[in-house]
């Protein structure tokens, strides 16, 4: 996951470097918390599936419950979510450049790295969930 990490990392150096006055604090801050929250959330119900990369000769359970009921990618769902809630925080056009690099990065960690794994450790029981379930976003 390093384009990830990567985009992330910039985003919240963006946030620090760039001084300013917070906008719309009712709204950031609130998204903000919900982004980091529903990333501890969706890390717990990964369980023992739960890792930082892909590991090509481990086979890891197929998650299907919890917030994964609604997307495949709840982490990076709320990862983006918190991003969002930094250029809401500190509108600008860094962040929002940042927040869109941190999109593009997830994007490709997940259709060149995490689901081609997927597909090969779990075949047709993920292509059908990936079907029926959205990447980032419910439905989507």
């Amino acid at each position: 996951m390093p384009t990830a990490l990567v985009a992330s990392a910039i985003l919240g150096t963006v946030a620090a470097v760039r001084p300013t006055r917070v906008e719309h604090p009712w709204l950031g801050w609130p998204l903000f918390a919900a982004g980091v929250v529903l990333t501890f959330v969706a890390q717990l119900q990964m369980g023992a599936s739960w890792r930082i990369g892909v590991d090509r000769r481990a086979k890891t359970e197929h998650i299907t419950r919890g917030l994964f009921r609604f997307v495949r990618n709840p982490i990076f769902s709320a990862m983006l979510l918190t991003g969002l809630a930094l250029v809401v925080l500190i509108p600008s056009a860094l962040t929002l450049g940042a927040w869109v690099a941190l999109l593009v990065g997830l994007e490709i960690q997940v259709r060149y790295v995490e689901e081609p794994y997927l597909i090969a450790t779990h075949g047709c029981a993920y292509t059908d969930y990936a079907r029926r379930t959205g990447r980032f976003v419910p439905g989507i």
